[in-house]
Parts: C-alpha cells; structure tokens; sequence
C-alpha cells in the first residue's frame, strides 16, 4: 500500500488536558495499523468514546485540501476507503480528484470525496485552457 494521505489519531481526553501526542496513520491502513495507533494514545474498548481525529495531511502525491472538520466528521472507515479509491488512481485521476476538491464543489463531507473519487471518468483537465475563449476554442 502506498500512502495518499495520513491521519492523526488521538484520544479526545489527552487533547483537552493539553497533552501533545497523537499518532499518524497512513491511509490506507491494515486494521493492525489503525488498533496500534489508537492503542498507543490510550485508546480501548472501553474508551472508545474517546477516539479524536485531530488532523490530516496531504502527500506530494495527492495534494487535495479539506477542511479539518470535514476530516472529523467522517468515520475511519470512510477515511480508509477513500485511501484506498485514490491509491488504485492512475496519477491524472489525482490530477482530477484533486482539481475537482480545490474548486471546491465536491468537498462538502467524505461521502462527497467518495463519490468523486469513483467518478473521475466523468471529468478532464485542459492545462492549456486558461479562459473562456480558450474553452470555446
């Protein structure tokens, strides 16, 4: 697997009192990975109310940019999947993938970026096309 963008993991309690850690995760991940990052900011089934995301980078690779809530408000689940959709990209699909999130209509939530990232047949990038005389020529 090959990193498209990685997520840090932290407990909800650690971040209130302050405490700096967390744990990066690259995504896609194996569930090995995801049980030892949360395992190693105190995160269990006991506590798993107190699972946090508190940030997300992009890779040279997949340079798309979303808010941090958006990030937060999605499941590790989705997250994954998504990791996933844009790992099996071919390097114009992320052209597309991340074009379509800078212009921001596809950004909303992860349901959103899902359902770009499974359609990007349905876009084209023009680098030549700088205006509009340019697209109508």
């Amino acid at each position: 697997m090959s990193e498209q963008f990685s997520i840090l993991i932290d407990s909800r309690s650690r971040f209130e009192t302050g405490e700096a850690g967390g744990a990066w995760v690259s995504m896609p991940a194996t569930r090995e990975q995801l049980h030892a990052a949360m395992q190693s900011v105190g995160i269990t089934a006991d506590n798993s109310q107190d699972f946090f995301l508190n940030g997300y980078a992009n890779t040279k690779d997949c340079p798309f940019n979303v808010p941090l809530e958006v990030i937060q408000r999605g499941s590790v689940d989705e997250l994954n999947y998504l990791g996933k959709l844009l790992e099996m990209q071919r390097d114009e699909d992320k052209a597309k993938f991340a074009a379509a999130v800078t212009l921001g209509e596809y950004a909303g939530n992860l349901k959103d970026l899902i359902n770009l990232a499974q359609n990007l047949d349905c876009y084209g990038i023009y680098p030549t096309v700088q205006s509009e005389e340019d697209y109508g020529h």
